[in-house]
């Protein structure tokens, strides 16, 4: 009974607040220069977190800047089409990044539904992760390939809330790691996916 009271509590409050996601950030043209230069000397990678902290970037404007073959963004409004891929990936890596804290978690992604009473977006229960997102904070969703830490190649999709800014991000293969082929061919149906949707940044 506690439960359901706690449960009904957060729903009404979620539903209170309607809030709004902001706009994608993209990078101007002195800021995409200043990201090249940098790629020069410094991977990129799936996490910009080092990157935007060096330029002074908010970490969604330095993936933006990023080349077109390592990078497709498309607006937060496109949650439930991109969440709806992941599942076939099978067990993920995901990272949650908060207060200088990082979390990791291995779990296959669960499907999912919006709420009728609230923003939430309610994944299904049968694997380690689980929870409740709010598809509505994101301001961009990013698929990001790039040259793995320790060889091979680093696949993943990151999403971008507030202040651009990782909410949390799901890599194939684990972070730095080289995804199998199943794998790779379940990621390459996202980043299709995504191609396939309006761009965040032009």
């Amino acid at each position: 009974m506690k439960k359901l009271t706690l449960m009904a509590t957060v729903a009404v409050f979620a539903a209170s607040w309607q809030a709004q996601a902001a706009a994608p950030l993209c990078a101007s043209a002195d800021q995409k220069t200043a990201v090249a230069e940098n790629l020069k000397t410094k991977p990129a990678m799936i996490a910009n977190g080092g990157t935007a902290r060096m330029l002074k970037l908010p970490e969604e404007v330095v993936t933006s800047a990023m080349p077109a073959d390592q990078a497709v963004g498309v607006a937060g409004t496109a949650f439930a089409q991109v969440w709806e891929t992941i599942p076939a990936w099978g067990e993920t890596l995901f990272l949650v990044i908060k207060g200088g804290n990082v979390f990791e978690i291995h779990s296959a992604a669960m499907p999912g539904k919006a709420s009728e009473r609230s923003n939430f977006y309610n994944l299904e229960a049968g694997a380690p992760l689980g929870g409740h997102l709010r598809p509505d904070l994101l301001n961009s969703i990013y698929a990001v390939v790039t040259p793995g830490e320790r060889g091979g190649t680093t696949r993943g999709v990151v999403f971008y809330g507030p202040g651009g800014e990782s909410m949390f991000a799901a890599f194939v293969g684990g972070e730095g790691g080289e995804a199998g082929a199943e794998q790779t061919a379940a990621f390459d149906k996202t980043l299709a996916a995504m191609k396939a949707l309006p761009r965040a940044c032009s």
